[in-house]
């Protein structure tokens, strides 16, 4: 699967140290560069204004915690109630391996029966939507045969919890990264578990991409 990388240089060197490291602090890193992207996901549908947004998100701002702003990108639409669920799950794996002095893998019980509710299919079904999408409106519709074995490893990746942990990450990333770019319709709690989710997501843009950022609204001169 494939990182989303808003800053390539930088990004490179923690996916890197993702893979290089054991289990406990692959977990922890890889957590903390979602949590990254998931901020900037949210500062994305704010209006751009520094002075007011960096308080709230930074330090001990009431939305610098991780479980507050899987809320808050739930209630903003950037992820559905399933996603939700599973992203409370990550966070609890990765408040595990920050906090629990005794030695822990991804294989320790615990640890491993948690990344067996990582793995959704639906979710899945909706990256290939936009997979395709992106492929086919960019003229390279060829290469989704390569895309189909991705499709076939990440499949069998759940049988290692450190792989489903991982995947589970990557395809979350994604998905918030469509949403924030392309726009979030958001729909009462009655429908967000009904047919609404199975509605095909508007065709992406291709390479790596910022959000769009609301701007500030300007002040009116007095008359």
């Amino acid at each position: 699967m494939v990182w989303i990388w808003r800053d390539p240089e930088r990004d490179k060197r923690i996916t890197d140290e993702i893979d290089r490291q054991e289990d406990r602090a692959a977990g922890i890193i890889a957590t903390a560069y979602f949590e990254d992207h998931l901020t900037a996901a949210i500062s994305s549908q704010f209006i751009q204004d520094d002075e007011v947004i960096n308080p709230l998100i930074k330090g001990r701002g009431q939305l610098s915690d991780f479980g507050t702003k899987i809320d808050i990108a739930y209630l903003l639409g950037l992820i559905n109630k399933r996603q939700w669920r599973r992203l409370h799950i990550i966070r609890r794996i990765r408040n595990e391996f920050a906090h629990d002095l005794e030695p822990l893998t991804f294989s320790t019980p615990k640890i491993k029966d948690k990344c067996k509710a990582l793995f959704d299919g639906q979710d899945l079904a909706e990256l290939r939507v936009i997979l395709d999408r992106a492929f086919v409106s960019s003229g390279y519709a060829q290469y989704m045969k390569s895309i189909d074995g991705w499709f076939t490893r990440v499949s069998l990746a759940q049988t290692n919890p450190r792989d489903a942990f991982i995947s589970a990450i990557q395809l979350l990333m994604v998905l918030v990264h469509e949403k924030s770019l392309h726009g979030i319709a958001r729909l009462p709690p009655s429908s967000s578990q009904g047919k609404s989710e199975q509605q095909s997501p508007p065709a992406p843009q291709t390479g790596h991409c910022r959000p769009k950022k609301r701007e500030r609204p300007q002040k009116s001169s007095p008359a």
